[in-house]
């Protein structure tokens, strides 16, 4: 199953176009970040669409909640890199960077949102899983709510 959620990984990563968002080309390391949330986003919706039962089989979970925390990982690391003054700097706001301590506290509570709904997926319970997922869902809205531009 690791290989299949490295896979997973390497494929949303080259799937994932420089110029993603709009007309403005992303800089590097702001695609890259991006790159990262995809992997959050692909791999989340994947895995709420098994434990509504609307597609995927159950064994597609614990591979789609593995590549969650990696993307969640991901996204943690390349946040590091301060675009506040990057042509291309995409959605994220410059508060991030002004508000690092802050923001880095949230960041890791995401992480452990992923790993925590990684655990559930694990013991195959779809009710604590679907609770996880839930958590890690409101993580991402109140991150995204502050530090995300409209």
């Amino acid at each position: 199953m690791k290989s299949l959620s490295k896979a997973l990984l390497a494929a949303a990563i080259i799937a994932t176009p420089v110029a993603a968002h709009g007309e403005e080309e992303l800089a590097p390391p702001v695609a890259f970040r991006h790159q990262g949330m995809q992997i959050v986003v692909n791999s989340a919706m994947g895995a709420m669409t098994v434990l509504k039962g609307e597609a995927g089989a159950d064994e597609n979970l614990v591979p789609l909640a593995e590549a969650l925390v990696a993307g969640a990982k991901v996204s943690q690391s390349a946040f590091k890199v301060d675009t506040r003054t990057v042509h291309g700097k995409g959605e994220a706001k410059d508060q991030i960077w002004a508000e690092w301590d802050k923001f880095s506290a949230a960041m890791d509570g995401f992480v452990a949102d992923t790993e925590a709904f990684l655990a559930a997926a694990k013991t195959g319970d779809k009710s604590a899983s679907m609770a996880a997922l839930g958590k890690t869902f409101k993580n991402c809205k109140s991150c995204h709510d502050v530090y995300k531009e409209k």
